[in-house]
């Protein structure tokens, strides 16, 4: 389990580097043997109903979700 732990916070580390680089509307997925990372940059605007999906883990917010303030929105989706 330790493991486990250590490379969560590893890929999470380097999702929030490629948070960084990331064009909104544009995704990127970092896997490992063990660990996937999904990541996904919209506008405040597109993220009302933004979904994601990596192996059998599935993100959805809803479509009437209230306003969201910012300009970009950083989502991650882990799966184990």
């Amino acid at each position: 389990m330790q493991f486990v732990k250590a490379a969560s916070e590893k890929l999470s580390n380097m999702s929030d580097a490629f948070f960084g680089r990331l064009v909104p509307s544009e995704d990127l997925v970092i896997k490992t043997v063990n660990l996937a990372v999904s990541l996904k940059k919209v506008s405040a605007n597109d993220v009302k109903g933004l979904g994601m999906k990596e192996g059998p883990s599935e993100f959805k917010l809803p479509s009437n979700i209230g306003n969201v303030d910012g300009d970009v929105i950083n989502a991650k989706v882990r799966t184990i």
